[in-house]
């Protein structure tokens, strides 16, 4: 039978650092929305540069949930265009799910691609708004094979 190790207190709450599952985050305030941050710092309805293929394009459409204080989750539709070997084209969409957060030592906006469980009905929510989006994207279009 394995020996169990001497209990250790955790540290307290001000020793740790800021994280989305400890709860230590931030007192300040949201930027309301609608509004740019008054820093230079992105506020979590705003994409992060870039889409990861080297393209500096923003999304198409973002969905964001405020889910705690100063915690979103947000969904961005991004659109692509596809060419076919016959020569036609049409879009499609991609849909990329994160986690934004006010990191409390810096005060800037980060991103995280995990979520506490309490979280996933926003990510549920999140997912259902942006394929409503997308259907209604290619309803009004009514071009592709998709």
């Amino acid at each position: 039978m394995a020996k169990r190790k001497a209990a250790t207190p955790d540290p307290p709450a001000a020793e740790l650092p800021p994280s989305d599952t400890n709860g230590n985050l931030p007192e300040e305030t949201a930027t309301p929305a609608g509004e740019p941050p008054k820093t230079a710092t992105p506020s979590p309805s705003e994409p992060a540069a870039g889409n990861g293929n080297g393209e500096k394009r923003p999304p198409v459409y973002v969905l964001s949930y405020l889910v705690a204080k100063d915690i979103y989750v947000q969904a961005s539709i991004w659109d692509r265009i596809v060419s076919l070997a016959d020569g036609s084209t049409f879009t499609t969409h991609d849909v990329t799910v994160r986690k934004r957060y006010r990191d409390q030592k810096d005060g800037e906006w980060k991103s995280l691609s995990s979520f506490r469980g309490s979280e996933l009905y926003a990510v549920q929510h999140a997912l259902a708004q942006a394929s409503s989006w997308i259907l209604e994207a290619r309803a009004s279009a009514q071009s592709g094979p998709f």
